[in-house]
């Protein structure tokens, strides 16, 4: 039950974080995102029941590669002709992307 409370104290002091980055530097929007993604990734590892090593590499590569296009999508260095408005048109907004960050960070430490 204590990991639990990690998360909560966790969300609490990063969106004190956010929230004073974004008050006295808010020209850096490619640090917003990075520091929104780390965010999301070390949520998804707080909420990690099994926090053992394990030697499933396969899965961990999968997971970094769609982390790192996610990056790259936020910040508009993948720049594919018609990417977007597919993304948009199947429903894949940011929220969603958001929520596949956490389990990102979830299922990477449960392989």
């Amino acid at each position: 039950m204590k990991d639990y409370w990690k998360a909560l104290l966790f969300i609490i002091l990063s969106s004190f974080l956010y929230q004073v980055l974004y008050e006295y530097v808010p020209q850096l929007r490619w640090l917003f995102v990075l520091l929104w993604i780390a965010i999301l990734l070390v949520f998804g590892y707080l909420l990690s029941p099994n926090k053992k090593r394990s030697n499933r590499w396969l899965g961990k590569v999968i997971i970094s590669i769609f982390v790192i296009f996610t990056i790259g999508f936020r910040l508009n260095l993948f720049a594919v002709v018609g990417l977007d408005r597919w993304v948009i048109f199947k429903g894949i907004g940011s929220s969603f992307l958001d929520l596949l960050l956490v389990y990102c960070g979830w299922s990477f430490y449960q392989l």
